[in-house]
């Protein structure tokens, strides 16, 4: 149960990261449109923050 809640919450990391406006040149823009909006940066980023220390707690548990 807990490695399937593990594997979610890394798909969504991955996903998160993905959407976070990126520097270089390889942004597309469908990604520059979702993460246009200030709130929602902020939003993604709080997500990945969030996502990212339930992955390490997650695998902590796991083992």
């Amino acid at each position: 149960m807990l490695s399937l809640a593990l594997i979610l919450f890394c798909s969504l990391l991955i996903a998160t990261v993905l959407m976070q406006n990126s520097k270089g040149e390889f942004q597309s823009k469908m990604a520059r449109q979702v993460v246009s909006i200030k709130k929602a940066n902020t939003f993604i980023e709080k997500t990945t923050w969030a996502l990212a220390i339930l992955v390490m707690v997650f695998t902590i548990l796991i083992r």
